[in-house]
């Protein structure tokens, strides 16, 4: 799984409520998942034979959007 977003805006009844106009949380999500047959440890993204390859992060956002 490469990149994944979801997210859900406040229902205009609550952010009324608390006097803000709108209000969107959020989670954000790369490198999450690899399926593959090789062994541990190896990303079958990297460059043939490379050496020194940095292998690819996992990477996860939480967010908060308010508009006011």
């Amino acid at each position: 799984m490469k990149n994944i977003q979801i997210g859900y805006t406040l229902p205009k009844n609550i952010c009324e409520f608390i006097r803000v106009p709108r209000i969107r949380v959020y989670y954000s999500g790369q490198n999450l998942l690899t399926f593959t047959g090789f062994s541990d440890g190896f990303d079958p993204e990297a460059p043939v034979g490379a050496r020194g390859y940095y292998p690819q992060v996992k990477v996860n956002t939480f967010g908060l959007n308010v508009t006011f």
